[in-house]
């Protein structure tokens, strides 16, 4: 008499691995088509004439004969632009440094990827030519110095900001 209830080991492993295969081959199917482009929508990549028809409506019309009206929007303001500038005027050297992305790699006492910003007070403590050769470092980057993760330039920051963030971390 067979037992119609049981499954074999062998069957298992074959069910599970089939399983497995399918889902590895979903994965790179997926990953070929986001490297192609095609991410953006269903079929290939997103159509920028259709994406650039998307606009917010100014009125909408409800053309149901119960609730025949018409509904006003009010317009769509403006997203603020993302700027710092609120930071950089804000007179807060910490504010500036967080704004434009410095405390990702710095913090005041504790070394991360780059120095602790009271490491680098100490090292350049009295050093009258310290300030301009730290704003020049920081504008085009740099390594050696504190080991061997470079800082990257950042000559999109105004200098404004980066003589703030320097002078601050000297006085620390």
């Amino acid at each position: 008499m067979k037992n119609k209830g049981t499954v074999s080991f062998g069957s298992t492993v074959v069910g599970v691995t089939l399983i497995l295969v399918v889902n590895v081959l979903i994965y790179f199917l997926t990953v070929a088509q986001f490297q192609k482009g095609g991410g953006a929508a269903v079929g290939g990549p997103a159509d920028s004439s259709m994406v650039d028809s998307i606009k917010p409506a100014e009125e909408v019309v409800i053309s149901r004969p119960e609730a025949a009206k018409v509904v006003v929007a009010a317009p769509v303001p403006a997203a603020p632009e993302p700027t710092t500038a609120a930071a950089a005027g804000s007179g807060d050297p910490m504010a500036v440094a967080t704004a434009r992305g410095c405390m990702a790699c710095h913090q005041v006492a504790v070394k991360v990827l780059g120095p602790a910003y009271n490491d680098v007070a100490a090292k350049y403590k009295g050093d009258a030519a310290a300030f301009d050769m730290l704003v020049a470092k920081v504008k085009s980057g740099g390594s050696g110095t504190w080991g061997q993760i470079p800082m990257p330039p950042n000559g999109h920051v105004p200098e404004a900001d980066i003589r703030t963030v320097v002078e601050w971390v000297l006085s620390l």
